[in-house]
């Protein structure tokens, strides 16, 4: 195994992710003896060089999949939030109708009751005022039978 002119962390990190693309975060859980060994590992045998490869091609695809779907969570949590602002605004206009609608029933009611006396009180009247007239049709009839 070749030992590498890299001997430092940072320089062992970035060259696993120049030419493996193995993310910082996966290789900052070794040591700097461990990454030289990785490195080793991979560049003297092709079957692990493709493992690698492919296991940075899979995470490339899970983090674009990642992103994707807390984009979309992200929207439905925001349009979900819009949707119970719009709830709310809408329940606090329907209990504002419903009690214009109950106040508007009330006065309705009222004034049917109030014309109804009237219309009664004046049927009264009238059925009084009839009665009178009829009285005293009856009177000039009786007279004039009288004066007959």
């Amino acid at each position: 195994m070749e030992k590498l002119d890299k001997t430092t962390d940072e320089e062992l990190r970035k060259y696993l992710k120049d030419t493996y693309k193995i993310n910082f975060n996966v290789s900052d859980n070794l040591s700097v003896l461990e990454k030289q060994e990785v490195i080793d590992i991979i560049e003297n045998n092709e079957a692990i060089q493709k493992l690698v490869l492919a296991f940075v091609s899979v995470n490339k695809k899970l983090g674009n999949n990642n992103r994707f779907f807390g984009r979309q969570r992200s929207n439905a949590e925001r349009k979900l939030e819009e949707s119970k602002e719009e709830n709310n605004r809408l329940s606090t206009e329907i209990s504002q109708i419903r009690y214009k609608y109950d106040q508007l029933k009330k006065m309705l009611s009222q004034n049917l009751q109030v014309t109804y006396d009237k219309l009664v009180d004046n049927m009264v009247e009238r059925s009084e005022l009839i009665q009178i007239v009829k009285g005293l049709i009856s009177v000039v009839d009786h007279k004039k039978k009288v004066f007959k």
